[in-house]
């Protein structure tokens, strides 16, 4: 108890802790124990950022018995707003009352900083690669197509549906030189790409659709330096 990196603690119902350890006074700037026990009258007005996540969590503990990761805002001594994540479990009398509570909780605040840059990073992805004027594909490292944008659809002129049953070097894509003979797979950007893990490679075709229609494109292709993926390729119309 007095040495666990863990915030551990006990508290009534009411609202009070009767005890807690080193490390959970530490993780709210409290500099002993007993001054959180003095200080602290009201958990959830004065611990919380929003006091009814308290409420939210002593009813979870009531119906369930305990409740593990329960996470929230918490004020430190300070006035600073952490993230915690709480465990709690509930301590009953002979006849079932609620007697105390008791549990742990972790301070998760960098955790959650970095969950929310990587959202705000994903989101960016998302709405660069879906409106960037551009067709767009992404493979994964066999070069198999993972991803591929609106734009991409329309200039290749088959649904994304489709593009994800792919990959990149099947003579299917119906490809043509700018002389107008057909392209075979080798030639075509994403696959060097794919196989040197290096570089840009570019070059000018001319996709056969569905319908007979040549859509004239500028392709460049590039290693994606991310965990299974293969290239990007992106598509300008160039007809």
């Amino acid at each position: 108890f007095e040495t666990s990196p863990v915030g551990l603690y006990q508290s009534t119902p009411e609202g009070r802790y009767t005890d807690v350890n080193p490390a959970f006074a530490r993780i709210l700037g409290y500099d002993t124990p007993d001054e959180i026990v003095r200080e602290i009258s009201d958990i959830g007005a004065q611990l919380y950022a929003n006091p009814e996540n308290r409420e939210t969590l002593t009813r979870l503990v009531a119906e369930q018995g305990e409740v593990s990761g329960f996470e929230a805002k918490a004020k430190r001594r300070d006035g600073q707003i952490i993230w915690v994540s709480i465990n709690a479990v509930a301590v009953r009398d002979a006849v079932g009352a609620i007697r105390m509570y008791q549990g742990a909780i972790t301070d998760i605040t960098e955790r959650k900083r970095a969950e929310q840059s990587r959202d705000v990073a994903l989101t960016k992805y998302r709405t660069l690669f879906d409106s960037f004027p551009l067709g767009i594909t992404v493979s994964d490292s066999e070069g198999a197509i993972l991803e591929a944008n609106p734009i991409a659809e329309t200039l290749l002129g088959i649904p994304r549906e489709e593009h994800l049953q792919r990959t990149l070097d099947v003579p299917v894509w119906r490809i043509v030189r700018v002389d107008g003979t057909p392209m075979p797979p080798e030639e075509y950007p994403s696959v060097p790409a794919l196989k040197e893990r290096r570089g840009l490679h570019r070059a000018e075709m001319g996709v056969v659709k569905p319908d007979g229609m040549v859509a004239w494109i500028s392709v460049t292709a590039a290693p994606w330096p991310l965990s299974g993926c293969g290239v990007v390729v992106t598509y300008g119309d160039i007809t």
